[in-house]
Parts: structure tokens; C-alpha cells; sequence
């Protein structure tokens, strides 16, 4: 089980930094973003 505890850990350390490269970027402005450009090209 000791082998074991490296390779989680490593794995938990690459899903925060994952999600906190997500949570950086606000989702809402991107979607802004995009309904601003399509009511530009209408």
C-alpha cells in the first residue's frame, strides 16, 4: 500500500490544479462573450 500512496496523491494534485485552472477562467464571461458577438452579427 505504500506504492500506492504516491501515484494518488500525484493524481489528486493534477485534478486541483485541473479544476483551479477552471474556476481561474469565469465561464459566464465566455458565454457573455458569445451572446454579445452573435448580437453583433444580427
Amino acid at each position: 500500500s505504500g506504492s500506492e500512496v504516491p501515484p494518488f496523491n500525484y493524481n489528486g494534485f493534477l485534478a486541483k490544479v485541473s479544476v483551479s485552472e477552471l474556476t481561474t477562467e469565469p465561464p459566464k464571461t465566455t458565454t457573455t462573450t458569445t451572446t454579445t458577438t452573435t448580437n453583433e452579427n444580427l
